[in-house]
């Protein structure tokens, strides 16, 4: 238990000075950037999916292109953000559940 805990300790440290984590903000926050941090996506789909709107971009200015890429990124992030807390909520619904509480 030692162990995870200097872990999570190293990790909030590590957040707060990359993203400027507050403590009043959602430890839920801090627990998706360590999942996402920790478990990155990479199986082939996103680069596909990336591969189709090369064209799209290719028809755009460098900074038109630029800030579409960036919309898009941001839109992928709050769909998998709230996903994963989604996915808290429904799992402590099920041990609940299961546990008869």
């Amino acid at each position: 238990m030692k162990l995870n805990l200097d872990r999570l300790t190293t990790d909030l440290a590590e957040y707060e000075s990359r993203c400027g984590f507050d403590q009043s903000e959602s430890i839920l926050d801090f627990l998706w950037y360590c999942y996402s941090a920790s478990n990155p996506i990479d199986d082939g789909r996103i680069r596909a999916t990336e591969e189709k709107l090369d064209p799209v971009f290719q028809d755009l200015s460098y900074e038109a292109s630029n800030s579409l890429f960036d919309l898009i990124s941001e839109l992928c992030l709050v769909y998998q953000r709230a996903a994963y807390f989604e996915g808290l909520g429904t799992g402590f619904r099920l041990s609940q559940e299961l546990n008869g509480t």
